[in-house]
């Protein structure tokens, strides 16, 4: 995760978008960016004493499993909105394919503000997929019938509130995967998100928007 610009990017390989009233992710990506921009500009001003962002301000967010992957999340117009009491009317994210990174090695000093960063996403996943497991549930829909991303979700939310590891002891539960991840029983108390481990901010917010797709599928409002 650091500042733009993006040296290594390759080419953008899709926009993820929201639009306020019209996608089920908008209020939830938008308290993200605040919250996200609230940190970048406490540790920026701890470290050098101001903050000249402009509108083209961005932090870039690389993928852990998803390694070839990189967000570019906005600073200033979330934080903006949010002084202003507005919301955002639409938010566009680009991804970029990158040149994957060598795996770090040793402690990574940067350990503690990353955590921050991941932390704050941690409750609106969690009540993301919460309100929507309802409306499966109130259709009498089985778990071992959800869509996949949906049903990985699951054990991800489970996960986030079990010190970020898998908690999956029951021996009839089926496997789960999403993109180029699988989790089955012999996963049990694996750590699964957070820095170093599969799955970090960039996989979690794919795996909203891929859980979105599925949802809109079923047929799915956006408040149910």
């Amino acid at each position: 995760m650091d500042a733009a610009p993006f040296p290594k990017s390759i080419r953008n390989v899709e926009y993820l978008v929201t639009k306020k009233g019209a996608h089920r992710l908008h209020e939830r990506l938008t308290n993200y960016l605040v919250l996200t921009s609230c940190i970048s500009m406490a540790a920026t001003i701890a470290m050098t004493g101001k903050c000249e962002w402009n509108s083209s301000t961005s932090i870039g967010i690389e993928g852990s499993a998803l390694d070839h992957l990189r967000l570019a999340i906005p600073l200033l117009g979330p934080m903006q909105a949010a002084i202003g009491a507005c919301t955002l009317g639409s938010i566009t994210i680009p991804v970029t394919e990158i040149e994957p990174s060598p795996a770090p090695t040793g402690d990574n000093p940067q350990r503690p503000i990353l955590d921050a960063f991941g932390n704050s996403l941690s409750p609106i996943f969690v009540e993301y997929y919460e309100t929507h497991r309802s409306w499966l549930e109130e259709r009498g829909m089985k778990i071992s019938d959800w869509p996949t991303s949906i049903a990985f979700g699951r054990v991800i939310r489970n996960a986030m509130s079990h010190g970020n590891k898998i908690k999956m002891t029951d021996k009839k539960q089926k496997p789960v995967n999403w993109r180029s991840l699988k989790y089955d029983i012999s996963d049990h108390d694996k750590a699964v998100y957070g820095v170093g481990c599969d799955l970090f901010i960039l996989e979690v917010i794919l795996l909203m928007f891929d859980m979105s797709k599925e949802l809109d599928d079923l047929g799915c409002p956006i408040e149910p």
